[in-house]
């Protein structure tokens, strides 16, 4: 048996994490100086430090004095738009590399998955998600892009952020998008409803 006191995950058939305190999102109380076994990128065994064996051939990783939670999900971003260096919103912001930086802060912060809500701009959006997905680019959370999102030609002109949104022209031309959007695998779609700008933090 092989043993690791990394702090990070380790790449094993069998992974043995011990000496944390963990959350596990039931609602109950966190289990001290737990320990919990991942086969095959699973969570199989969870319980207390000591109860669960260490499978031949497996590593053993120490996470004592750190306290271990649920991977979070952030519902609504919009990622690769704004850089605070510049104090700039804008399209010519969104490049893979910037993209990535801010999946990677996510998953710094415990955020497994990230939505983006229909400002994502094609094709690179869905290849950088295809990428997390398959391995490529690690420790990032997952990407989950909407697309481009669905509206009207006064909104898309009025919200900068919404140049590459498709048009509601027509009952046709949005079942077309639709129809795109899920060639696209697009789990979750983003449509705004509202005419002209609306104010900041306003439903759309």
């Amino acid at each position: 048996q092989k043993e690791s006191h990394a702090q990070s995950p380790v790449k094993a058939q069998a992974t043995l994490f011990e000496g944390a305190r963990l959350i596990d999102g039931n609602g109950g109380a966190p289990i001290e100086d737990s320990a919990f076994l991942v086969e095959n990128g699973k969570f199989t065994k969870v319980g207390k430090k000591g109860e669960i064996q260490l499978p031949a051939g497996g590593v053993r990783v120490d996470l004592t004095g750190k306290t271990v939670i649920p991977g979070l999900i952030d519902v609504h971003t919009h990622l690769g738009w704004s850089d605070l260096r510049t104090w700039t919103n804008s399209r010519a912001n969104y490049n893979r590399e910037k993209v990535i930086d801010e999946l990677r802060r996510g998953a710094y912060f415990g955020e497994a998955a990230m939505f983006d809500a229909g400002t994502d701009i094609c094709p690179l959006c869905y290849q950088i998600r295809d990428d997390v997905l398959a391995g490529k680019v690690p420790n990032a959370s997952r990407y989950v892009p909407a697309g481009p999102g669905i509206t009207m030609k006064d909104v898309m002109t009025e919200r900068a952020q919404r140049t590459d949104a498709y048009e509601a022209i027509s009952p046709e031309a949005v079942r077309k998008d639709v129809d795109e959007l899920a060639a696209h695998k697009v789990k979750v779609m983003k449509a705004w409803v509202a005419q002209g700008a609306a104010p900041y933090g306003s439903k759309d």
